[in-house]
């Protein structure tokens, strides 16, 4: 079964704190002190829910076109986080977190961000867990060269990607398919980048 790395029940509830006050700040979730007929006869919307936790890790150009020896130091967490927020059953939001650099129990917010990206990323997650039936840790791999995201999967020792969000043609590489880490990187760094 595939699984995310564990953030634990207090640092969770503080991250869904912090998420609440940047969500707070856009208009259609924050109706609180209104007066009665000021939303338009709207109610609030249900308040979002922090949903998914994957260790962040970033590729850059020259690790695609050069990739090191041991592949699943690609896949090594520094402390980077993404969450998928949901209102209601669909993913509307991502958040990006961090570590803090003195306390790694304390983690700060530094975006949230409405977009496609955290549907994208749930339903390559069902994918993954149907397709990965054997232990195996989920993390996501940015490539900001490519502007692509990708599963890192690390399954018995051995890396794999899935391609999370093709926003162009990339080739050979398609979403919802595994890859030897290998393979997968040697296909995008053929494909033109920023």
């Amino acid at each position: 079964m595939a699984k995310t790395d564990a953030i634990d029940a207090s640092t969770r509830k503080a991250l869904a704190g912090q998420t609440d006050t940047f969500l707070q700040a856009l208009t259609r979730f924050n109706t609180k002190g209104m007066p009665p007929g000021a939303a338009g006869g709207l109610k609030a919307a249900p308040p979002p829910k922090l949903v998914d936790a994957f260790a962040y890790c970033a590729v850059s150009t020259t690790q695609v076109e050069k990739p090191p020896a041991d592949l699943t130091s690609l896949l090594e967490a520094h402390g980077g986080w993404l969450h998928t927020i949901h209102e209601g059953k669909k993913a509307t939001h991502f958040a990006l977190t961090q570590e803090g650099h003195f306390d790694p129990l304390h983690h700060d917010v530094l975006s949230v961000t409405e977009g496609p990206l955290g549907q994208k990323i749930d339903d390559a997650i069902d994918w993954v867990e149907a397709n990965f039936k054997e232990d195996a840790v989920v993390r996501i791999l940015t490539f900001p060269s490519y502007y692509v995201h990708a599963f890192g999967i690390l399954q018995d020792g051995k890396p794999f990607a899935v391609l999370i969000d093709p926003i162009k043609n990339l080739g050979k590489l398609e979403p919802n398919k595994k890859y030897p880490l290998k393979d997968f990187l040697a296909e995008l760094a053929k494909q033109p980048h920023s």
